[in-house]
């Protein structure tokens, strides 16, 4: 029979998880079915969905206009999170997240800066798609140390042509108390018969999340961002001169008949980005990326995860591994079979810790990679089979340099043939993007029953006392 931890253990386990791991994290697979999560700041309480793949430079999702997470375009989402983590928020005053929405972008970027730093990111990618694009901007020139790359979608440098000129059908809908399916279509889509199908494909893919329902954005806030927008679009004699001294690669990309931020200033921002690239999809509108979201998503992609020498800061192409990211990581690694490659995460003098271990004859204190290889590589190796993690979670502590889990495994053991069963409690910490110490407190009367041929008869008796 499976002896669990005793109740102080399993107390002590919850005690750090609760004291360290405010901000819950796992990964999920789709967009639609990631929970949502909240982090406090300055004494807000924001809202946001974290999920994909831990590899690369995580990338920071700014809204539109009225929008609510539940906006973003689940398909977009999953092409963009294969080789990344996306992170999907409400600004303050938006949707879940408390607070009062500020009516200017600069506040708004300064208020994504805070939201950024608090999950622990020192650079982060970033993906403003309308007045987001604006506030993307404000961040790459008030917090561009936080920025390596920005994508900019559906908008235009403050000043642009045309913002506040929008037609009055348009104008209508952003003051609407609610909006319905044909005010999503005109306002993000082109009013061909094939720009329009592609619309209602989209609405129904929205429509397809049902956990964790967004709130709808507030008229408060509608008014809020619609002052904010008024300031941004008002004319100016010269471009944002404040652009011209950004460095980062910057894709910009719009559909070629926007009728809420006019396509023509897409390409004056191009103007005036250094390293700025252009891409304009046909028969399409302000939601061009909701419209092509399968093209756009290879683009995105592709542009994140290209090397473009000389044009960016060299500093900014290599993103140094977080705690949280390094622990997320490492889990995947091992599930993946890749256990060699689970170590390069590592520094070569590393600590590996079973806390427990010790007290069934198993060696719980390793020092250095090749320890670290020879007892816990051997054992995924030789001793088990099919050995993956599940339901994986992460908690991240207000250090970014040290992270919690908690993480299950159920595999069987070759020379018994025993099924073992294990929880683990794992304690995280890293240097330099590398980890120094993992401490993994589990279950020793589990993995004696499992491993050893005789089960706990094994024990060795001076250890067993």
């Amino acid at each position: 029979m499976r002896i669990g931890f005793d109740l102080k253990t399993q107390m002590l386990i919850a005690s750090l998880m609760l004291a360290f791991g405010q901000y819950a994290h796992g990964l999920s697979e789709t967009y639609s079915s990631v929970k949502t999560n909240f982090v406090s700041v300055k004494n807000t309480r924001l809202a946001y969905r974290r999920y994909g793949s831990a590899n690369g430079t995580p990338l920071v999702l700014l809204l539109s206009t009225r929008a609510n997470m539940d906006l973003w375009d689940p398909l977009l989402l999953d092409r963009l999170a294969q080789n990344r983590t996306v992170i999907a928020f409400d600004n303050k005053g938006v949707g879940d997240t408390s607070g009062t929405a500020p009516d200017n972008f600069a506040a708004m970027a300064d208020d994504a800066a805070d939201f950024i730093t608090a999950l622990g990111y020192k650079k982060v990618d970033i993906l403003g798609f309308s007045i987001g694009g604006a506030v993307a901007q404000e961040l790459l020139i008030r917090h561009n140390g936080l920025v390596r790359r920005a994508i900019l979608a559906g908008t235009g440098a403050k000043g642009g042509d045309g913002v506040n000129e929008i037609p009055e059908k348009s104008k209508s809908v952003s003051t609407k108390p609610s909006l319905t399916d044909d005010d999503f279509l005109c306002g993000l889509f082109a009013p061909s018969d094939r720009s329009q199908a592609l619309g209602r494909q989209y609405l129904q893919r929205m429509k397809q999340r049902v956990r964790d329902p967004d709130e709808p954005v507030s008229m408060a806030t509608v008014r809020a961002q619609a002052i904010a927008r008024e300031e941004w679009g008002r004319p100016q004699e010269k471009p944002d001169e404040r652009l011209k001294t950004v460095t980062n690669p910057v894709l910009i990309s719009n559909g070629i008949n926007d009728i809420r931020m006019p396509t023509i200033n897409s390409y004056r921002l191009s103007q005036i980005l250094p390293y700025s690239q252009l891409i304009l999809y046909p028969d399409s509108g302000h939601g061009f990326l909701f419209q092509y979201p399968d093209v756009c998503g290879k683009a995105f992609a592709d542009f994140l995860d290209q090397t473009l020498s000389g044009v960016s800061n060299t500093e900014g192409e290599i993103e140094m591994r977080t705690a949280v990211q390094l622990l997320e990581e490492y889990t995947r690694r091992v599930s993946e079979g890749n256990f060699e490659k689970a170590l390069e995460l590592f520094s070569p003098d590393a600590v590996f810790e079973f806390p427990y271990f010790p007290s069934v004859g198993i060696g719980g204190h390793l020092v250095g990679i090749d320890a670290i290889r020879k007892q816990i590589g051997a054992f995924l190796t030789n001793q088990t089979e099919d050995f993956k993690f599940h339901n994986v979670q992460i908690f991240a502590a207000e250090d970014p340099n040290r992270a919690f889990g908690e993480y299950s495994v159920t595999t069987r053991i070759k020379a018994t043939g025993r099924v073992y069963n294990q929880l683990y409690g794992g304690r995280l910490e890293s240097k330099d993007g590398k980890i120094v110490l993992l401490r993994e407190f589990s279950d020793p009367v589990a993995a004696a029953e499992a491993i050893f041929p005789n089960g706990l008869a094994d024990i060795p008796a001076k250890t067993a006392k």
